[in-house]
């Protein structure tokens, strides 16, 4: 999905909770990703209470996963949680040359290292008044003009 076809961040939520609903494969991988003040943690704070609520356990991850993580999930001992919600503080590259473009723990990647299996949605979000929009392919894309800049103390 373009920039041009973003979703306002309420269509967006339900684009993404009717899209994982009809997900069979277990655990179902998420990324979300973003640039810093787009509203990640809102969302998959969001998502995760829903799912939740309904019986779908979701695993909801305040940075991105390591290595370790995915041979934990290879193992199954992450199966508990039939939900993985990765947050992503960054746009989504495809790979240069075969290596990622980016230095930080990519899910997709590990996904595929370790899963042998890509992530069953990518949704990117920003906001367009921090940025004029966000570089990637995601299956999803929602514009996010609310969120607000983190304060820290």
């Amino acid at each position: 999905m373009g920039v041009g076809q973003a979703l306002e961040f309420e269509k967006g939520k339900s684009e993404i909770i009717r899209a994982v609903e009809g997900i069979v494969e277990r655990p179902i991988l998420v990324g979300i990703y973003g640039l810093p003040n787009s509203g990640k943690s809102y969302l998959i704070r969001e998502l995760g209470d829903y799912f939740n609520i309904r019986g779908l356990a979701a695993g909801c991850h305040g940075g991105a996963p390591c290595k370790s993580f995915f041979e934990d999930l290879k193992s199954e001992s992450q199966f508990s949680y039939s939900l993985q919600l990765f947050h992503c503080a960054w746009e989504r590259f495809e790979p240069f040359n075969g290596r990622s473009c980016l230095l930080r723990e990519n899910p997709q990647r590990l996904s595929k290292i370790f899963l042998n299996r890509d992530l069953d949605l990518s949704v990117g979000i920003y906001n367009p008044n921090f940025y004029r929009h966000i570089a990637g392919k995601y299956d999803i894309v929602i514009s996010n003009p609310d969120s607000v800049k983190k304060k820290f103390s």
